[in-house]
């Protein structure tokens, strides 16, 4: 048997072009579609090239090192990118009125990747240029979902424009400190920015968190505690400001161990024990709980105990930040591309090396020091394996129109 293959007359070949503008105004329609692919994609790409800069293999000519290349970027690039998804999509479902679509949200877009580009190019630029690229970025954000939240008086989440703002001065910190303007900005900068992402977390995980769970379950007996909450915030507030002044190490070792307790009792209801049988919910919950284990490591450092500042660090960063991003991303995008939120193997396999990129990020270095460059390594495969897979699953959902045929 043989087979003729007809080849259309060109007129009438399917043409690729239509197909790109398609994804393209689709990627304009809603906040999380840009931003949720991004930083996969910068994720997946900035921590293999930071663990070749730590084999040497690669030379980063940024001001102030690799390590500040690395620290900022995934706190004001990869983190700031995920809010901006989220806070973008979720402000619209809050107040019902647009944040940002179409062109404007193309314009944010670009502004981010800019910001990423001027960073990582720092060396070779004006410094005062790379300050004003990356630094517009989170005003325009911030000015993006404050005109809805003021406008429908969505008095409930002035806080998430408050910590944007916050954030946009912890960034100036430290580029004021490259550009030899506040020496010793850097660090205070980058604390605070950790600090402000920590509140945002508890504050976000308090309401969905439980929510999701009952939901998924149908249990009306997991449902968060107001009182609880308020503690827990109020807590990471007062743990700012002591970070931000420098408080005496045993105060902050108290206020560190104080909120992370007042955390887990805030989440004794939340129905964790049923989430074990859901990826996608046991994955929100893991996220959560870095978060007091983080605190409770940073209590040990402040206490005198034998505890590396770098590993709370990291239980906050890789942990919490990792598992709770990448978990978010996975839940935003299924359910506001129209489908069933439910898992599929790939996205399991990212929730479990994402989790395991922590663990070995966390306790090696701690139970294990001889091995600490080889749980970088395998942290920082497992870490980029999980953004890939994002990718790979959810970035056809990002371009592609909502299955159920409605707007976003």
């Amino acid at each position: 048997m043989s087979f003729v293959s007809l080849r259309l007359p060109s007129s009438e070949q399917p043409s690729a072009a239509p197909n790109l503008a398609r994804a393209g105004a689709v990627l304009g329609r809603m906040g999380f579609r840009p931003f949720f692919l991004l930083a996969a994609l910068f994720s997946a790409v900035a921590i293999p090239l930071w663990v070749l800069a730590l084999q040497g293999r690669v030379q980063l000519r940024v001001p102030g090192g690799a390590l500040f290349w690395h620290t900022h970027e995934m706190v004001f690039g990869y983190t700031v990118a995920v809010i901006a998804g989220f806070l973008l999509t979720a402000v619209t479902r809050w107040t019902d009125r647009s944040t940002a679509t179409g062109g404007l949200l193309y314009a944010l877009a670009g502004v981010w990747i800019l910001g990423r580009v001027a960073v990582l190019l720092a060396g070779h630029l004006p410094g005062t240029l790379v300050a004003v690229v990356d630094l517009s970025f989170l005003p325009l954000v911030a000015w993006a979902i404050g005109r809805p939240i003021y406008a429908s008086r969505n008095r409930r989440n002035y806080a998430m424009v408050g910590i944007l703002v916050g954030l946009g001065g912890a960034n100036l910190a430290v580029h004021l400190d490259s550009l030899g303007v506040a020496p010793g900005g850097a660090p205070w900068g980058l604390r605070l920015g950790l600090n402000l992402i920590t509140l945002m977390m508890l504050i976000i995980g308090a309401r969905v968190i439980p929510m999701f769970t009952r939901n998924a379950v149908g249990d009306s007996r997991i449902q968060s505690a107001r009182s609880w909450d308020v503690a827990t915030a109020l807590g990471a507030v007062a743990l700012t400001v002591a970070d931000v002044v420098a408080a005496p190490a045993p105060i902050q070792a108290a206020l560190g161990g104080g909120t992370a307790l007042v955390a887990l009792v805030a989440a004794r209801r939340w129905g964790t024990r049923a989430s074990l049988r859901n990826p996608m919910l046991w994955v929100l919950h893991f996220g959560y709980f870095w978060i007091p284990i983080a605190l409770l490591l940073r209590a040990a450092h402040f206490a005198g105990l034998p505890v590396a500042h770098s590993t709370a660090v990291h239980a906050l960063t890789a942990g919490a930040i990792g598992t709770l991003t990448l978990g978010m991303m996975a839940r935003v995008t299924l359910g506001h591309s129209g489908r069933i939120i439910t898992t599929s193997p790939l996205t399991t396999a990212c929730f479990a090396a994402i989790t395991a990129a922590a663990l070995l990020r966390v306790t090696v270095p701690e139970l294990a020091p001889p091995l600490t460059a080889h749980a970088w390594l395998c942290a920082g495969i497992a870490w980029t394996l999980a953004f890939l897979g994002y990718a790979v699953r959810f970035g056809p959902m990002l371009l592609s129109p909502r299955v159920d045929g409605k707007a976003g």
